[in-house]
């Protein structure tokens, strides 16, 4: 059942401003209806495509961009783009850490079978209204986080997917599920796209599904994050050279240029680049990116059968 919630009106009118003015939460003033609300909104994110989310202290920030950028909210949507244009009829598409589920928005077709996976119980929920808003037949949500084998983890509960050491569960830590991709292997036909998006536990989701890799050669579009990947005891090389070994073409982005930029006006002006301008030229450039000071975030790579 979906509750009550308050509908975002004017869309364009705040899509025209944001495209003009990339001023993000200094526009809030404009929005007070939106961003104080008690309600769960439903903002039009694209043009077909609805987005559900409660608002908290925590997603604001979230909030202010879907409502005044859409699609255009996600650093990499021209990659997106550009992937969605060169995807088959009928294209299967899973989806590794669905968050709040823009990514899923940017990928979704009626003819398509998509699989969800977010373990998050708050972000689950937001999922599972956003797909019965959207009146989607063809999306299913497993409320599960995905890694090497079956098993289970503790996670911090306010994050999308941060690991506690802890095994004991308390009010701010919950026990998530975790099953693999191979798992799953013989309930599909066919796999086009893989989308990855798990801070850190990249690794582990590759190694639980070498037998979807070998069997579709889906083409792969991984966030990478660096620190975190650090923090769980792998590494971004043993990650590139898996792929390499898989026989993939590799692309390197680097999507948040503005983060490395100190001087206010020069990042405001960085939002207006292209996502071409993005892309590192090699697996060395792209090495080399993550030893400059300071240190990005997150960093994409799109992945093509040879």
């Amino acid at each position: 059942m979906i509750p009550e919630f308050t509908q975002v009106k004017h869309i364009g009118v705040y899509r025209f401003i944001g495209s003009v003015l990339k001023l993000k939460s200094k526009l809030n003033f404009l929005i007070p209806q939106y961003v104080r609300s008690n309600k769960p909104l439903v903002i039009n994110f694209n043009e077909s495509n609805k987005l559900f989310i409660q608002p908290s202290a925590q997603n604001l920030w979230t909030i202010n961009e879907l409502i005044f950028e859409g699609l255009s909210y996600i650093p990499e949507h021209g990659l997106l783009k550009k992937i969605m244009k060169n995807l088959p009829p009928g294209y299967t598409y899973i989806d590794v850490g669905g968050n709040l589920g823009t990514t899923l928005c940017a990928f979704y077709n009626k003819q398509a079978t998509i699989i969800v996976f977010e373990p998050m119980p708050h972000l689950y929920a937001c999922l599972q209204q956003t797909v019965a808003i959207n009146n989607w037949k063809n999306v299913e949500l497993i409320q599960k986080a995905v890694g090497k084998t079956v098993g289970e983890v503790i996670m911090h509960k306010n994050d999308n997917s941060s690991i506690s050491q802890s095994t004991e569960v308390t009010d701010e830590l919950i026990k998530i599920n975790i099953t693999y991709l191979d798992n799953f292997a013989d309930q599909i036909t066919r796999c086009d796209l893989i989308k990855i998006d798990v801070e850190g536990f990249e690794w582990m989701v590759l190694q639980g599904a070498k037998k979807i890799i070998d069997l579709f050669k889906p083409k792969l579009l991984i966030e990478l994050h660096p620190q975190f990947i650090k923090h769980y005891g792998d590494n971004i090389s043993e990650i590139l050279d898996f792929l390499e070994d898989k026989n993939y073409l590799i692309s390197y982005y680097n999507f948040l240029p503005e983060l490395r930029v100190k001087s206010s006006i020069a990042r405001l002006v960085s939002r207006y680049g292209s996502f071409k301008n993005a892309q590192l030229n090699s697996r060395a450039a792209f090495m080399d990116d993550l030893n400059i000071l300071p240190h990005v975030t997150s960093y994409h790579i799109y992945c093509e059968p040879a």
